[in-house]
């Protein structure tokens, strides 16, 4: 007889067993969900970096969040997109910090916005704030030259 099922109400220190069930009941999978494996390859991870993200506790803001992620996400896309010769250079570190400010800026206007965004404009701009950015470089490289000149 098993010994954790066994009535013990005649011996003298008689201490109530609870009943153990074999396993806990399985969780059912959300419909529509994707299984682990599918959703790590779409991620460029494995299976076991997805599970251990998973389990994490985040406290942080969603700010520091896309700032933690933003450099390895500015490398593999850079090597992807093959830019491999980017890498660790100051563009890897001003894409790094550019998509984060960016989904951040980007995640505001979307909750505020009542329109949906449109992927057709992403290449426009992009392109304006590249020459934005050509801008604002030729006017420092300027007022940089403009006072080496005078001293």
């Amino acid at each position: 007889m098993n010994m954790l099922t066994k009535d013990c109400s005649d011996s003298p220190d008689a201490a109530p067993v609870a009943e153990t069930t074999a396993h806990a009941p399985r969780r059912k999978r959300v419909q529509g969900a994707r299984p682990m494996q599918e959703l790590a390859s779409e991620f460029g991870l494995s299976e076991r970096q997805l599970y251990r993200l998973r389990g994490r506790k985040i406290e942080a803001q969603p700010e520091q969040n896309a700032m933690n992620c933003s450099f390895r996400i500015s490398a593999r896309l850079l090597s992807e997109l093959g830019h491999g010769d980017l890498l660790a250079t100051e563009v890897q570190a001003y894409l790094a910090v550019f998509i984060a400010e960016f989904v951040v800026t980007l995640g505001e206007h979307a909750r505020d916005a009542s329109a949906p965004l449109d992927p057709r404009w992403a290449k426009g701009n992009a392109r304006n704030a590249i020459d934005q950015l050509r801008a604002a470089s030729l006017r420092r490289q300027e007022k940089l030259r403009m006072i080496m000149e005078n001293e």
